[in-house]
């Protein structure tokens, strides 16, 4: 495995032969690592990387009055860019936002539709793409297509995917430990034998995605802007929440445990050697792995011992108190944003 400096102390493993029975802390890297004297990561305010809202439409005089624009705006290239429509809807297209440069990120609408008129829509996009700016140009071309433009979908739709991120800048994926969670599945994705991206859970259902996004930016010509980041992100799908709930939404982060390298045996633990061995244990084949080598006595009490050691970065319920303010800022709940 790697090298760490810690405090200018330099630590250095490649078997269990460099395990001391006599160290009572292991530093565990799954790469090569060169830190010198840093401030701690700094985690930025949660945000809304994707949206997918529904709306189904049942009362038959207002399937009626959507037929129109919706038939119209179909009919219209210039603005309304044609898309493919999922499963289900019958017209899909972009929407071009003057002040979104990027065509991948205009937001992608559909509609069904039956003889009595348009019967369900569903409008999927970025909010942190857009801005406040785009928000309001967004429910400028929603006020073309249905009643109240954005508000239409706050007051009736409903949420049926949203992923809340965090990005943790300073940060790589060998500078952290995850806990895993207990009877979730958890998958490892490496490139050049290096960790870039560890998933929680399965795509199809709620999920927590942690990756390097230095790496994913060079990796899609980019550029590097920001330096060393880690995004961490939770997926909700199918959440049976409306837009004016999200104010109560609770912590997607809470559950994340996240723990430095820097592992401290346990005060319980009064065997040095086999806490030690663990460690090692952890070098070679990652925490998930380790712990589940474990008899169940003593899996349970270093899963609750690890909990405990925290990065001194990491604080889900510090980074959740932002959740209002940021919010308000993206105007994807508050119907009293657009007059």
């Amino acid at each position: 495995m790697g090298s760490v400096t810690i405090d200018g102390v330099l630590v250095s493993e490649t078997s269990n032969e460099g395990c001391s029975n006599k160290a009572k802390t292991m530093v565990i890297s799954t790469q090569t690592m060169k830190f010198q004297s840093k401030s701690l990561p700094q985690c930025s305010s949660p945000f809304i990387d994707r949206l997918s809202v529904v709306v189904n439409v049942h009362d038959q005089v207002l399937q009626s009055d959507l037929r129109g624009s919706h038939w119209w705006a179909a009919e219209d290239p210039a603005d309304y860019v044609p898309a493919k429509a999922s499963k289900g809807f019958k017209k899909a297209f972009r929407l071009k936002l003057p002040s979104v440069v990027n065509s991948k990120h205009w937001p992608h609408y559909q509609f069904a539709s039956d003889d009595d008129g348009v019967t369900k829509l569903r409008i999927d996009f970025v909010p942190v793409d857009l801005g406040s700016e785009g928000m309001i140009e967004l429910n400028a071309w929603l006020s073309t297509l249905v009643p109240d433009g954005w508000s239409f979908f706050i007051k009736h739709g409903r949420i049926t995917r949203i992923d809340i991120a965090t990005d943790v800048y300073g940060l790589t994926m060998a500078d952290f430990l995850i806990i895993p969670p207990q009877c979730l599945t958890v998958k490892h994705f490496e490139s050049d034998g290096l960790l870039q991206t560890v998933e929680l859970g399965k795509p199809k259902s709620n999920q927590t995605s942690i990756y390097d996004r230095h790496k994913k930016r060079i990796a899609k010509g980019q550029g590097n802007k920001f330096g060393p980041c880690v995004r961490i992100e939770r997926k909700l799908r199918m959440p049976n929440l409306q837009l004016s709930e999200l104010p109560m939404l609770e912590n997607p982060f809470g559950k994340l445990f996240l723990v430095s390298p820097k592992l401290t045996q346990p005060a319980a633990e009064i065997s040095a050697s086999k806490w030690m061995r663990f460690c090692c244990t952890v070098a070679k084949i990652g925490l998930e792995n380790a712990l589940g080598s474990l008899a169940k006595k003593r899996r349970t009490a270093y899963r609750k011992h690890l909990k405990t050691l925290g990065t001194g970065w990491w604080n889900p319920e510090q980074i959740w108190s932002q959740w209002p303010k940021a919010l308000d800022q993206s105007l994807v709940s508050d119907p009293k944003a657009f007059p």
